[in-house]
């Protein structure tokens, strides 16, 4: 018992240094200027041209919500030199869905559609805070010239490095909470917070799905969790290894960008795909099985297994390279 207790103390300090008062103020602010940003673009009104015109004509002139997506899948096969013909099917795909099955789409806008529409804007920003601060936590006292004096306290370093990890996922899945609830409750003021039992249609991983707004935002937030937790353990370990927390920050954020360049792109890697799919790299966003066309060789439990194996292995390799030096 009194184990448990020291180790939950040890969590807590571990904690408390990666949410110090100016980490905090620099997560909220974060937040608050990715939420105004995004509410920017969001109320923004696009210049239509001629044929966004008539295409709305159309829709003013049907009668019926059915009749009105009709005129969009029509209106949608014109858009396959812009967005590609995988996209158009995937959209189209859904619009059948709703007439298949009768799930009319909800009048205007929602907190819960707000949520899922700028998860892909403000959770990268929110992520790339994540890395700092995993970089941080171990990087601190590597930085301070602190490693050693706190590895050779009556803890065992191994216990020690267990407790920085333990910190760092409870961190990471409270920021993402934290991150959630502000953009939930910015979207439900200007949109209100009604419509979270209304049914809604969304492409998963080849399939088109029907589910509540509330369980689609919260398997969005899941999906940024998964990846949220995946990145800070790299970060983590990659510090620990280099002992560098700069180099293990931009190898990390190099990672996240440039495999979440290539995740936005799966549908169009048609060389080498297979085996491309079996690496880590078009997984950096695993979000991007949501509502976006995937080539076939990638599937959402691969990314899964694969993203699992390489976070084991790095806490395995960085641990075992923390132990080497108790020798």
């Amino acid at each position: 018992m009194r184990d448990i207790k020291n180790f939950l103390r040890l969590v807590s300090v571990e904690i408390s240094k990666l949410f110090n008062f100016k980490n905090f103020i620099s997560l909220f602010l974060i937040i608050l200027v990715s939420n105004a940003l995004v509410l920017w673009i969001f109320n923004t009104d696009s210049t239509d041209n001629e044929e966004d015109i008539k295409i709305e004509e159309k829709m003013n002139s049907a009668s019926t919500w059915k009749d009105k997506a009709k005129v969009q899948i029509e209106a949608n096969k014109t858009l396959e030199d812009v967005i590609g013909k995988d996209k158009v099917k995937m959209n189209n795909d859904i619009l059948k869905y709703r007439i298949d099955n009768d799930i009319a789409p909800v009048k205007g806008h929602s907190s819960y559609e707000y949520l899922n529409y700028t998860s892909n804007y403000i959770n990268i920003a929110v992520l790339i805070f994540i890395i700092y601060l995993s970089s941080k936590l171990y990087g601190l006292e590597i930085e301070n010239k602190m490693e050693d004096y706190i590895y050779s306290q009556k803890f065992s370093r191994f216990y020690s490095f267990n407790t920085k990890i333990i910190a760092l996922l409870i961190s990471v899945v409270a920021i993402i909470a934290v991150s959630s609830l502000i953009t939930f409750i910015a979207g439900g003021l200007f949109y209100g917070f009604e419509g979270g039992f209304k049914k809604t249609v969304f492409y998963f991983s080849h399939n088109v799905y029907e589910h509540t707004y509330l369980v689609h935002s919260l398997i969005n937030i899941a999906f940024w969790l998964i990846t949220a937790i995946f990145l800070s353990i790299i970060t983590f370990a990659l510090t620990e290894i280099s002992k560098n927390s700069l180099i293990s920050r931009i190898i990390s954020i190099l990672y996240f960008l440039l495999g979440f360049s290539l995740s936005n792109k799966l549908i169009d890697l048609k060389v080498d795909s297979k085996i491309i799919s079996y690496t880590f790299l078009p997984y950096a966003n695993i979000s991007n099985f949501l509502n976006t066309p995937i080539n076939d060789y990638f599937t959402f439990t691969k990314g899964i297994i694969i993203i699992f194996i390489l976070g084991i292995l790095m806490y395995i390799i960085s641990s075992t390279h923390l132990n080497k030096r108790d020798i």
